[in-house]
Formats: structure tokens, C-alpha cells, sequence
């Protein structure tokens, strides 16, 4: 029974559906991204100007912190879960019709806009669960600007194994652990330039970002 729990939260990680995905992923998930996107936020640093994409928006905490910030530009979200984009959906639905909030469903693996669309992507622990790293961080650098950036927030491997059996026993769900030097070296083999590293420590939990340019 246990076992089962923990396989049920774990592909709720990855895919929010049902009951749970619509109430208590919130509560859960919410919590658990905050500093990480706060990171994020700080570092992306969104200008009125930007067209920023992000990848696996889940219940629009860090979309409703940008939509202020981004006046003149436009912010678009793709996530897997229909139901994430549903919740998003509502929750934003004014955003949504004067046309500066653009949601779809969809994965990383096949980003739904043409080649050099965003000056800025951004990601938070998302990179557990794609199908082919490599590969989705080329799809990444298809669709930015010339010298547009890609951000991708996670937990270390050490950390991650760390939560328990609800990770290391569900490996088919979170198929990708990384150390920080690993992520660097799947973005350079993706093609990204100027690749970095930042890592926030000031919370109980570190939070890694590598930075990546076209």
C-alpha cells in the first residue's frame, strides 16, 4: 500500500491529474518550488519588454509574479498536464484575453513555436522527467532568440535521493538525477553557449540553476 502511495505521488510530480492535481498539488508542489523560482525570478530578471516561455507552469505561482512585470512583451506557459492547464487557465483567464498570457498543453520534447521565439525559457524541476535531455535542450535552443537564455531550476541527485523511497523507488517516473557539473555538461552537448552555474543556499534546501545562451 505504501509502495502504491508513493508511485501515485510521484506521477502526480510529474503529471498533475485527477482530484489531487486540481486541490492538493498546490499545497504540495507549491511549497516544495517556491525559493527555486524565487531564484529564478531573481536571475531571469523579467523586463517589459520580454517574450518569456515557461516549461511545465503547473499552478502559475511564478507566472502571476512575472505577468506584472512584463508590459510591453508577452509570457507563454506549456505543460504537460491538461489539468495544470485548465487551473492555470482559469485563475488567469484575464490575462489570457488581453492577450498577454498565452497557455498550451504540451511537452518539451516538441515545443509548439517556431525557431527563435523567446529571448528567455525558463524551467524548475522539470528536468527529472524528460524523455531525452539532450534532445529537449536542443528543442530549447530552437526556439530562443539569437543570444537568448535557457534557466533550468533542480534539486541536486544527492538531495533528490535524499526525499526517500517516493524518488529512488519510482525511478521509472524521475528517470533523471543530475550533480550540477552533469546538467552543464547535457547543455553544452545540446549547444548552449556562455553555460553557468548558480546555486542558492540561502534556504533549507540548496537550489542549482545552470544558465545557458544561443
Amino acid at each position: 500500500m505504501l509502495s502504491t502511495i508513493k508511485n501515485y505521488l510521484a506521477r502526480q510530480a510529474r503529471n498533475p491529474f485527477g482530484w489531487f492535481g486540481r486541490l492538493m498539488a498546490p499545497l504540495v508542489f507549491n511549497h516544495e518550488n517556491q525559493h527555486i523560482e524565487d531564484f529564478g525570478l531573481e536571475l531571469m530578471d523579467p523586463q517589459q519588454d520580454d517574450h518569456i516561455l515557461e516549461i511545465g507552469f503547473g499552478h502559475g505561482r511564478l507566472i502571476s509574479q512575472m505577468l506584472p512585470k512584463i508590459t510591453e512583451g508577452k509570457l507563454h506557459g506549456i505543460d504537460i498536464s491538461e489539468q495544470m492547464v485548465k487551473v492555470t487557465t482559469n485563475r488567469n483567464r484575464q490575462w489570457i484575453e488581453n492577450g498577454k498570457l498565452v497557455l498550451k498543453q504540451a511537452s518539451i520534447a516538441d515545443i509548439p513555436y517556431p525557431e527563435g521565439y523567446f529571448n528567455k525559457v525558463f524551467t524548475c524541476n522539470t528536468i527529472y522527467f524528460w524523455p531525452d535531455p539532450v534532445e529537449n535542450i536542443r528543442e530549447v535552443k530552437r526556439v530562443l532568440k539569437p543570444n537568448g537564455q535557457f534557466f533550468c531550476a533542480f534539486r541536486d541527485k544527492e538531495l533528490m535521493e535524499s526525499k526517500g523511497s517516493a524518488v529512488t523507488d519510482n525511478r521509472e517516473v524521475f528517470q533523471n538525477l543530475y550533480q550540477p557539473d552533469e546538467v552543464i555538461k547535457l547543455f553544452q552537448e545540446g549547444g548552449l553557449q556562455n553555460v553557468r552555474h548558480q546555486k542558492n543556499d540561502s534556504s533549507s534546501e540548496e537550489a542549482h540553476i545552470i544558465t545557458g545562451s544561443k
